[in-house]
């Protein structure tokens, strides 16, 4: 008898599991794409938002803004889910 709960308990969490990992696939995927060259703020977020509907930012590539390296790129942010 007590085996036999067991295995209910058993079958029981992965029927639970099964059922949460299906539903669990139905988040939003996120992707990121880059704009080219020097990033502006505001062409930034409107390229983004035209080209994919989505949050563009610009981010800097260096720590140090004084650094002859440094540059700004843009970053969108966007949803790509199926």
């Amino acid at each position: 008898m007590a085996k036999i709960f067991f295995l209910a308990i058993i079958y029981i969490t992965f029927i639970f599991s099964v059922i949460a990992i299906a539903n669990g696939q139905n988040k939003p995927r996120h992707c990121v794409a880059y704009g080219d060259g020097e990033c502006m703020r505001e062409a930034c977020g409107k390229w983004c938002t035209q080209s994919h509907n989505g949050n563009g930012t610009c981010v800097g590539t260096n720590i140090d803004p004084t650094n002859p390296d440094y540059k700004c790129l843009c970053v969108c942010i966007y949803d790509c889910s199926p």
